[in-house]
Formats: C-alpha cells, sequence, structure tokens
C-alpha cells in the first residue's frame, strides 16, 4: 500500500493519516455507502517462530502517550467502526459515529484456506488453537 492513503507506515514522511483512507473506500460507491477501514495489514517481518513482533505502534502527538500492538500471528484487522450510525449511546451520553472507534485485531490473513502457501487457518480435532497479542502501553 506504498504511496497510498493506506501506508501508515512509521518512516512515512508526512506520517499516514485515516481521513484520506476513509474518503477513498470504497471509490466508485454509490451514495449512502459506509467508508472506512476495514482492511488486513501484514506485520512487516513475521515468521511462524511463535516471537511476537511489533503489528501496531499508535502515538497521540497531542499527549505523547502511544500503544504498541505486539502478536505472534502474521497480520493485524484494522477496522474503524465504519458501521456505526450515532445510534448506539455510550458512556456520558456519547453516541458512537462511524468512523468513531478502532479495533486492531490480529490473527491469519482473510481467505487463507483457499492459499496454501499463506499461513494455515486449519484446526483438526483434537488440536487447541492459541495465539499471543499485548497490548503495550506507554504514558
Amino acid at each position: 500500500m506504498a504511496g497510498t492513503p493506506f501506508d501508515f507506515r512509521p518512516e512515512r514522511q508526512p506520517l499516514g493519516r485515516c481521513g484520506p483512507a476513509i474518503e477513498t473506500v470504497p471509490p466508485a460507491a454509490p451514495a449512502g455507502t459506509h467508508r472506512g477501514i476495514d482492511h488486513t495489514y501484514l506485520i512487516r517481518g513475521w515468521q511462524p517462530d511463535g516471537r511476537l513482533r511489533t503489528g501496531a505502534l499508535l502515538r497521540d502527538p497531542a499527549s505523547g502517550r502511544r500503544l504498541e500492538l505486539l502478536s505472534d500471528q502474521p497480520g493485524v484487522q484494522v477496522y474503524m467502526g465504519n458501521f456505526l450510525d450515532g445510534t448506539l449511546v455510550g458512556k456520558g451520553g456519547t453516541a458512537y459515529k462511524a468512523n468513531a472507534a478502532l479495533c486492531l485485531e490480529t490473527q491469519k490473513y482473510p481467505d487463507s484456506i483457499h492459499h496454501a502457501d499463506w499461513p494455515s487457518v486449519r484446526l483438526d480435532p483434537g488440536q487447541t488453537y492459541r495465539h499471543t497479542m499485548v497490548h503495550r502501553f506507554n504514558p
């Protein structure tokens, strides 16, 4: 996704922002279509060795707070609440509107079941599925 609004790599200058990506998806959609990010990003340097690797790093420029997401999975699904419409009300009476949320879900690649050369999502009888995801907050 280099050179697109979906390029959120930390070395990108200027730094990537979500707004342009939200406005591009889907590009030729009819009026009223929910726009937003609901995409899988591949974790750079991932290997099937069980090691935790950084899958996402979020920074708040105003406070300096950071969230680092680490996982042993090869992908991170990024979803921003595209279908929230303001009818759901949360803490303090806040209405949850489209793209007012962020979900980071570590996982294998979507459609892996159809690609033998991708990390397998197959779980046979008697097997146990486990994976690790760590949220590290720094003030």
